[in-house]
């Protein structure tokens, strides 16, 4: 969802490589510009997905209930999280914590609400 052009999708998808490499390179010239306004929709709709198509998944968040789920990044060689994690810090997880907070309330209520703008899953489109 992140290009709308057809260009870096198939670079990203079918090139030999690094995907993530590939897609960094790409970002710097054809990212989507409201790509920053719509990554959290676009995360809540993949989520979404992965609950809808996954009994493992959906059993797994139904056995975390009651309890806190943190994307701990602790391991990661930044010394801060990015928005969707957190790191431990003195025996306290420092960070947003997007990715655990969504998780959670996709456990707590089935669902995620979000938009896309309409264009969002073109680039479906060029991977048939």
């Amino acid at each position: 969802m992140k290009f709308k052009d057809e260009e870096p999708v198939k670079a990203i998808y079918y090139k030999k490589g690094n995907p993530k490499m590939t897609t960094k390179h790409w970002e710097k010239t054809h990212r989507r510009e409201d790509w920053g306004k719509m990554i959290i929709d676009a995360m809540k709709f993949c989520l979404t997905q992965k609950y809808e198509q996954s009994e493992a998944f959906r059993q797994e968040l139904e056995r975390s209930k009651g309890k806190i789920i943190v994307e701990d990044q602790s391991g990661f060689t930044k010394k801060n999280p990015d928005a969707w994690g957190v790191k431990l810090q003195d025996d306290n997880f420092v960070g947003p914590n997007l990715l655990g907070r969504l998780l959670m309330e996709l456990r707590d209520n089935g669902k995620l609400d979000y938009t896309l703008p309409a264009d969002a899953m073109k680039f479906i489109e060029y991977l048939k």
